[in-house]
C-alpha cells in the first residue's frame, strides 16, 4: 500500500527481508534454462519489493535481470509492433536510464535483441527478464494478448542455446493465472508461484525493531499479535498498521505501546483511516 522498497531505502524504513522466501524461486530458475515463472500474489503484498530483493540475489549468482513494467503501455490502443516498441523504451528507462537503448520495433526485433550473438551486449547468456503488471495483458484485446503470448512461446525452447534469455518471470496479482488457460501461452499452471505473506514471527520481530528503535522497549507484543491476526500477514495491510502507529507516537500518544490503546484505536479509528486510503 506504499509501493516498493528500493534498496537505497533500506537503511531509512522499517522491512521484512524475504531473501529467504525467495530462495524456492531461486533453485527453480537456476535448476535449468526455459522457466516462464508467474509470480502472483493479491495487490499491495509487496511483490515488487520481493522481486527487487529476487534481482538481487540472481544477480550474485550472476545472471542478469532485467525488469520493466507494462503498466503506463496503453494495450487498448496499440498494435504488435507498437506494444514492442513501448516496451522496448520500458526496458531502456528501467534498466539503462536512457530511452533507446534497447530498439524494438517487430517482433523479429525482440528475437534478434535476445540472440545468443548478442551475448556481448548483456555481457551474459543468462538473462532472466521479469515484466511487472503482467495482468494488464488479460484486458488487452485478443488479437493483441494472443501475438505477445506467441512470441514468448516462440522464445521459450531456444532459452540456453540459441537465445541468451535464460527465463522469464510475470509479476502480477493472482488474476495473471488465467493466462494459463490461452492456447498461446508459454506458462504452465505447475510453474506458478505464489509470493508469500508475513509470518506471525516476521511481523513481531518488525515490531519489536520499531519499538526498540523508538526507545519504546516496553512495548506490548501482544500488538503485532493482533495486527498479524487481523492482516493475515498481508504485507501492506502490516505496513499500513504501522504507519498508523509511527504517526500516532509521533504526535504525543506514547500509550500506543499499551495493547489496550491500540485495541481501540484498531476497532474505532483504523477502519476510518483505511477507506480514506
Amino acid at each position: 500500500m506504499n509501493g516498493q522498497i528500493q534498496p537505497e531505502e533500506r537503511a531509512t524504513c522499517y522491512y521484512v527481508d524475504v531473501t529467504i522466501s525467495n530462495q524456492p524461486l531461486l533453485e527453480i530458475l537456476s535448476e535449468y534454462p526455459k522457466k516462464f515463472i508467474m509470480f502472483h500474489a493479491p495487490r499491495g503484498s509487496g511483490k515488487s519489493t520481493r522481486v527487487i530483493a529476487l534481482m538481487e540475489q540472481l544477480n550474485k549468482m550472476d545472471y542478469v535481470c532485467l525488469y520493466a513494467t507494462i503498466q503506463s503501455i496503453d494495450v487498448d490502443h496499440t498494435n504488435i509492433n507498437q506494444f514492442w516498441h513501448e516496451f522496448g523504451r520500458e526496458l531502456s528507462i528501467t534498466n539503462w536510464a536512457e530511452r533507446n537503448a534497447v530498439n524494438l520495433n517487430t517482433t523479429n526485433d525482440v528475437t534478434d535483441w535476445l540472440s545468443i550473438d548478442n551475448k556481448e551486449f548483456f555481457g551474459s547468456d543468462k538473462v532472466i527478464l521479469i515484466v511487472d503488471d503482467f495482468d494488464k495483458l488479460y484486458s488487452a484485446p485478443t488479437t493483441l494478448r494472443d501475438e505477445i503470448l506467441g512470441v514468448l512461446r516462440a522464445l521459450k525452447p531456444q532459452c540456453g542455446t540459441t537465445s541468451c534469455l535464460w527465463g522469464f518471470i510475470a509479476v502480477g496479482p493472482c488474476s495473471i493465472l488465467k493466462l494459463t488457460q490461452q492456447s498461446a501461452s508459454p506458462f504452465n499452471i505447475s510453474d506458478a508461484f505464489l509470493a508469500q505473506s508475513f509470518t506471525e514471527e516476521q511481523v513481531i520481530n518488525l515490531f519489536g525493531e520499531f519499538f526498540k528503535d523508538k526507545f519504546l522497549g516496553n512495548w506490548d507484543q501482544r500488538i503485532a499479535e493482533d495486527i498479524y491476526e487481523r492482516t493475515s500477514g498481508h504485507a501492506g495491510l502490516v505496513c499500513f498498521c504501522g504507519k498508523q502507529i509511527q504517526q500516532q507516537i509521533e504526535r504525543g500518544e506514547i500509550e500506543f505501546t499499551t495493547y489496550d490503546r491500540w485495541i481501540e484505536f484498531a476497532a474505532k479509528e483504523l477502519p476510518l483511516t483505511l477507506q480514506t486510503q
